[in-house]
C-alpha cells in the first residue's frame, strides 16, 4: 500500500462549485503552505482561524 503525503478535502457550494484543498500530512507546515490552504478554502483569514 502506498503512503499518501497529503489529505484531500472537498466541499461543494450551494451553486454546485466544488472546492478541493490538499493539506500536507506533516507535524509542521510552512507559512506559505498555510496561506495556500486558506486561499484554497475560499474563506478569509479571520473565518479560517
Amino acid at each position: 500500500m502506498r503512503s499518501r503525503k497529503h489529505i484531500t478535502f472537498k466541499k461543494k457550494d450551494p451553486d454546485g462549485r466544488v472546492w478541493t484543498t490538499w493539506v500536507p500530512k506533516h507535524k509542521e507546515v510552512t507559512v506559505f503552505v498555510l496561506k495556500s490552504i486558506i486561499r484554497q478554502s475560499g474563506k478569509s483569514r479571520e473565518e479560517f482561524y
